[in-house]
This record gives C-alpha cells, sequence and structure tokens, in this order.
C-alpha cells in the first residue's frame, strides 16, 4: 500500500482538548502529529466526521494553541483499558506549518543524548 501521507509524523506526546460543540468534549494525549492532523487516544469517541476544536501545546513553556478540525477516524483503543478507550484521528482544517516546526524541536529536546 502507497504511502498517502503529505507531511512526516512526530510522535511527541501532549495532552489535548476536544470540543465537539453539541457532540460533547473530550480529553486525550496525542500519538503522533504532523502540520495536517493529530492522532491520539482519547476518554470518549466523538462523531465520524465532526468538527471540533482541539486545544493544546506541545511544550510546557508555549502558550495553548487552538486549531479546528474534522474527526476522521473512531476506533475503540488498541489497549482497550485504561483512560483513553478510543483511538481518534482529527485532520486540521488549515495547515499549521509552525507546527511540524515546533514538533521537530520538541521532539529533538525529548531525545537522550548519545555517550561517548
Amino acid at each position: 500500500m502507497a504511502e498517502r501521507r503529505t507531511y512526516p509524523r512526530y510522535s511527541v506526546r501532549f495532552p489535548v482538548h476536544l470540543d465537539g460543540g453539541q457532540l460533547g468534549t473530550a480529553v486525550g494525549v496525542s500519538k503522533d502529529a504532523s502540520a495536517d492532523g493529530i492522532r491520539l487516544q482519547a476518554n470518549a469517541d466523538l462523531r465520524l466526521g465532526a468538527p471540533v476544536r482541539l486545544r493544546f501545546r506541545v511544550a510546557p513553556h508555549e502558550a495553548m494553541q487552538d486549531v479546528d478540525g474534522t474527526v476522521v477516524r473512531v476506533e475503540p483503543s488498541r489497549e482497550r483499558r485504561g483512560e483513553w478507550p478510543y483511538q481518534l484521528a482529527v485532520q486540521f482544517d488549515d495547515l499549521e506549518k509552525n507546527l511540524e516546526q515546533r514538533l521537530q524541536i520538541e521532539l529533538a529536546q525529548r531525545r537522550p543524548t548519545a555517550r561517548a
């Protein structure tokens, strides 16, 4: 199967709040993100195709960021236990070009340095 992603994914974990309007809210933790979307584990499922507003910050020193998107995947978590029983994928409505750079920086800062 050919890779369909246009932007690279970065495996950086950070808290995410999702507001689905009348569908309710959810909280979760990112599994990976890119300039055009995010995959996360969440405490509630939201309807496929639902518009959502995400609120997050990649690093603790950053200001919170609001991003609008659409839920493009909802499935039970592979772990099926704990506080994150669902996996969601959200495609952003607009490309978040500055997010990719912030993800790269945060990932580099979290990696352990090699010892000589």
